[in-house]
């Protein structure tokens, strides 16, 4: 997912990005990296405009602010790629019932906004919204390194003992995390993975797999282990 104003580097400078230090403007500063991974055949979609004052902040914004993030969000999307995005992933699992009702103005195919077990669809205030959901199923990395069993050595082996057989497993990845100093488990995730012959799908993929046929759940907040206040989960998950 393309961060416009999000972190770019991973150390003491990154946790003070958006509050001390100016958040950089992340995805206009690499076109060219952005359209290479496209063209690589791997999905980019907008991960908002400013991470620090959506996650910290969404449920203090007027409903026009959050209409702004996405528009601001979309425009620089369309600038560097040359084309509309096609999905969305807010910062930190981070919605409420006015993001939620806003988002359907920006035709999104999915969105990947919660935490939960299988895609959905939103039901708001008792009307079922349009753009499909495809939840996190797994803890993030950051979640659960350092507790107990838990290494750099070990989590790859947590993360297989833990995918599901004949169901949805969707694992969120943090590119200041597993892209710099973490990518050693991710590689050895990923090549015990193929090794034992899981099947990796594009979310569009699953996107188009369930499109009408999902069912319709609604989201509530939950505090989950290892992350800071609450996210947005699928109910009845517990996330």
């Amino acid at each position: 997912m393309i961060r416009t104003r999000g972190v770019a580097t991973y150390g003491f400078k990154t946790l003070l990005y958006g509050t001390l230090l100016p958040a950089p403007a992340v995805g206009e500063a690499l076109p060219d990296l952005l359209r290479e991974i496209e063209s690589a055949g791997h999905e980019v979609g907008i991960h908002g405009w400013d991470h620090v004052g959506w996650h910290d902040g969404l449920n203090r914004l007027a409903a026009e602010e959050v209409r702004g993030s996405y528009r601001q969000a979309v425009r620089i999307f369309e600038q560097t790629l040359k084309h509309k995005p096609t999905f969305s992933g807010v910062p930190g699992w981070q919605v409420n019932a006015n993001s939620l009702r806003i988002q359907e103005d920006f035709g999104f195919v999915y969105a990947s906004d919660c935490r939960g077990y299988q895609p959905f669809y939103p039901r708001v205030d008792g009307k079922t919204l349009t753009t499909l959901q495809i939840p996190s199923t797994l803890p993030t990395s950051d979640e659960i390194l350092g507790t107990p069993g838990i290494t750099e050595e070990t989590i790859a082996g947590y993360y297989l003992d833990h995918l599901k057989q004949e169901t949805l497993n969707v694992l969120g990845l943090h590119a200041e995390f597993e892209g710099l100093k973490y990518a050693g488990w991710l590689r050895a995730f990923l090549a015990a993975g193929i090794e034992r012959r899981a099947q990796f799908s594009l979310l569009s993929e699953i996107a188009r797999r369930n499109a009408g046929s999902a069912p319709t759940d609604e989201v509530v907040q939950r505090d989950i282990p290892g992350r800071a206040g609450a996210v947005a989960c699928q109910k009845p998950s517990d996330c």
